[in-house]
């Protein structure tokens, strides 16, 4: 076998081109290490930082449950809140509608046939004076 002049330029040529290859690979590969070592530095702060903010977050996250549970109880309150004003007003609108209006009123004041002017105040007192008015009290 034997190796000519020609075919060692080939081979030369090929192992330099070999060679070139092997180094950038090598390069490539010492540039993921370093960013290995990088990141595995950086996720140990990071765990570090993890590990010191664990208790402060979980006091935080009772916090913040204990917050939520006593804004349902406002709601909840609010809502019978407002069906007991909701109650309410509709019954003062029921009562000013019994109440309040002129006619009624009117006619309760016109005196009954037969009636005396005492009973008259008397029953006026009862009806607009709390414990019949003044006549209730002068007859106490």
């Amino acid at each position: 076998f034997e190796i000519t002049e020609e075919m060692f330029g080939q081979i030369t040529d090929f192992h330099r081109q070999q060679q070139d290859l092997l180094n950038n690979e090598c390069k490539f590969l010492s540039n993921c290490a370093k960013t290995m070592r990088e990141n595995i530095r950086l996720a140990a702060l990071s765990e570090r930082v993890l590990k010191s903010k664990t208790t402060q977050h979980r006091n935080c996250r009772k916090d913040e449950a204990l917050l939520v549970a006593q804004k349902d109880q406002c709601l909840v309150m609010q809502s019978a809140q407002l069906k007991l004003k909701d109650a309410a007003c509709s019954l003062l609108a029921d009562h000013e509608a019994e109440v309040g209006q002129e006619a009624h009123h009117l006619a309760a004041m016109d005196k009954f046939p037969g009636e005396d002017t005492e009973t008259y105040l008397f029953r006026l007192g009862r009806r607009y004076c709390d414990k019949g008015g003044l006549l209730y009290e002068f007859n106490q």
